[in-house]
């Protein structure tokens, strides 16, 4: 099947520089082969007068406008190219170099609408699912120091349209692991309202009692299809099994189906030394089942299905780590506004449309019985 056409609103910069310098080329052959360019002279000066010509149309086609033009070095480096690579796409684009220091200049630049964002207030906002999510990223301590696992905790909201919008984020190397408190702090310090749902991952980043010493009336519902999915990659030889028992528990209606599926995962490891299949066996029983297993077997199947999605912003995770990598920033600052320029200029494309079965979710959350007392009155934008 043929590949479909993109309209130039849809090319990257890089892409758009490569269509019209094509063009150009070609019609300066057209002009040589016909003899109205004949020498080396005749060329540059057919050349000289469209350059921002062509530099113009990009802005234009990349909704520029009469921004900086130095700025699309920043849309380089947000398409994924390295930082290196994004200099040179640029010198090639403008004839004019950029250093590193100027680059880190022009995203620093921001940081003060950066900041504007992080403090905006919540209170007009309604979200029945927030998805929360701590991507793991290693990050070197100084310019000479060793890498360092940290995370960045990202916070996205489901509203009452049907889309997704990022609530908040945060990646503080100083802080390591110790952030999730504070995060969720900060989320009902501006004014957020408890969903009736926070999702997440299963490996205890987020969990229920976190959840509920800030947000006591949300239930947190631990991403089941990423548990199953990391169990079966764990215990290869039990994987037929194992994927049958997990998935009944997940879309189990009654306890009873939820035990008598763990009895059966159980029963598997009985017989064998398996340490994952014990990790498993442990985290159902003694977090699942406390925590979980309520509430879960109460939700209909399109919303159970909805909170078990993974998020827009994990999605994206190697190019986001590339190019945050890339960048060579160290401080908390300089990291947060890079992570804004992302989540504004390539994370909101990628979250315009409504989903589509926003309906029927919106007519499950007034029925399920954990969220149809939380609902505003009516819907806000």
């Amino acid at each position: 099947m043929a590949a479909t056409k993109k309209s130039t609103t849809e090319l990257s910069t890089a892409e758009l520089w490569k269509l019209y310098k094509g063009r150009v080329v070609a019609d300066a052959c057209k002009l040589y082969q016909k003899g109205k360019l004949k020498t080396a002279e005749d060329i540059s000066n057919f050349l000289a007068p469209i350059t921002k010509e062509l530099q113009d149309a990009i802005a234009i086609a990349m909704g520029l406008g009469a921004a900086d033009p130095k700025d699309k070095v920043i849309d380089l480096i947000l398409e994924g190219h390295s930082l290196a690579k994004s200099r040179t796409l640029f010198k090639d684009m403008t004839h004019s170099a950029i250093s590193v220091a100027e680059v880190k200049s022009l995203i620093m630049a921001h940081q003060s609408e950066y900041e504007q964002w992080q403090q905006g207030s919540l209170q007009d906002r309604f979200y029945p699912v927030v998805y929360l999510d701590a991507i793991p990223i290693s990050l070197k301590e100084g310019t000479t120091g060793s890498s360092q696992k940290n995370f960045i905790y990202t916070a996205i909201g489901l509203n009452m349209t049907g889309h997704k919008e990022l609530i908040s984020f945060l990646l503080d190397p100083a802080l390591h692991d110790k952030s999730v408190p504070d995060f969720l702090k900060t989320l009902k310090q501006r004014g957020l309202t408890d969903p009736p749902f926070f999702c997440g991952s299963f490996d205890g980043s987020f969990d229920q009692s976190m959840v509920a010493e800030v947000f006591p009336n949300s239930n947190y519902i631990p991403n089941m299809k990423d548990f199953i999915s990391y169990c079966v990659k764990q215990s290869p030889s039990d994987r037929a099994p194992l994927n049958k028992y997990l998935t009944a528990i997940y879309k189990a209606k009654t306890k009873r189906t939820v035990n008598y599926n763990i009895a059966h995962i159980s029963a598997l490891s009985f017989f064998r030394f398996n340490p994952p299949l014990s990790m498993m066996i442990s985290y159902l029983e003694k977090r699942f089942i406390p925590e979980v297993a309520d509430v879960l077997v109460t939700v209909p199947t399109a919303l159970r299905k909805l909170l078990n999605e993974g998020t827009t912003f994990s999605e994206n995770v190697e190019q986001m780590k590339t190019f945050i990598k890339g960048t060579g920033f160290t401080e908390a600052a300089q990291l947060n506004t890079i992570l804004y320029l992302y989540s504004q200029r390539v994370l909101r494309k990628k979250m315009q449309r409504a989903l589509s079965n926003w309906s029927t979710l919106e007519s499950e959350l007034e029925e399920c019985p954990f969220s149809k007392n939380m609902l505003p009155p009516q819907k806000l934008n």
